[in-house]
């Protein structure tokens, strides 16, 4: 992991909207920050919030990730049968038609924003 590390330009944490997954996510940036003092570079590390779904809790946990200094994308990955399935037939959801239009989508927006990043 280390060794991935020292030679990424832009992290991107995956985070549930869970406590656990949140306290998870610090660790990770705790690390990159280790790794970026002790190398003398900054990679830029982002957490995107996935299998999101309408809850509360998706707005609270992003509100105390950005208030503890996160990056936090705007775009969110919701919680979708269509990644499951995309497993399933070794495909991605942009290739399986509309009843995955919506997983497409949400892919679509985050690497957008990504690239927006730069």
């Amino acid at each position: 992991l280390v060794a991935v590390l020292e030679v990424a330009d832009i992290i991107l944490i995956p985070c549930r909207p869970s406590g656990l997954d949140a306290s998870r996510a610090q660790q990770a940036l705790s690390l990159i920050d280790t790794v970026n003092q002790a190398r003398k570079r900054k990679a830029r590390a982002v957490v995107v919030l996935n299998s999101c779904t309408r809850s509360a809790m998706l707005g609270h946990i992003r509100s105390e990730l950005e208030s503890s200094g996160v990056t936090v994308l705007r775009s969110e990955i919701g919680q979708r049968t269509a990644f499951a399935e995309s497993f399933l037939h070794g495909s991605a959801p942009v290739h399986m038609g509309r009843p995955a239009a919506k997983a497409a989508a949400d892919i679509e927006a985050m690497v957008n924003e990504l690239m927006s990043i730069g």
